[in-house]
């Protein structure tokens, strides 16, 4: 199954690859003078986000022992044996959640001056929407911490 998960993400990843480079190779002087980003840049950023975001997904589940519970318990959301305070876990949700952020940071960062107000706008709700998620996880642990040492 692992192996098939992998085969089909470099698949992804490598047309993903292909579509970006030749589309970048061919509008690469209109995008540089109209935005002042190089394609090529941005791609090669995304693709190791993007890398290190699906690693720090799986550091994450493997540093709270989710590999380690039954799948019935997952749909049920009961993760009472989950340790969310493992070096594991901490490492891979820094990773993750660093990966959802520079890129768009490096764009905001470069292209602010010549960047519609509309991808702006977008770039900073992607932004908002990562710091929510990122909270949202601070309060599942909060709550998983609080329940189970209520329970012992």
């Amino acid at each position: 199954m692992l192996s098939k998960i992998k085969s089909l993400v470099t698949v992804i990843i490598f047309l993903s690859l292909f579509l970006i480079f030749f589309d970048s190779i061919l509008h690469r002087e209109v995008f540089s003078e109209k935005y002042g980003l190089n394609p090529v840049f941005i791609t090669i950023i995304f693709v190791a986000a993007e890398i290190f975001f699906n690693f720090g997904i799986v550091l994450m589940l493997k540093g709270t022992g989710v590999f380690k519970i039954k799948i019935k318990d997952l749909l049920r959301f009961k993760l009472e044996k989950a340790n969310f305070r493992t070096k594991t876990f901490i490492a891979g949700f820094v990773m993750n959640r660093l990966s959802a952020t520079i890129p768009w940071l490096y764009i905001l960062g470069v292209g602010w001056t010549k960047l519609p107000t509309a991808f702006i706008g977008l770039i900073v709700l992607e932004l908002l929407i990562v710091a929510i998620l990122t909270f949202g996880v601070f309060e599942i642990i909060k709550k998983h911490d609080y329940q189970t040492s209520k329970a012992s």
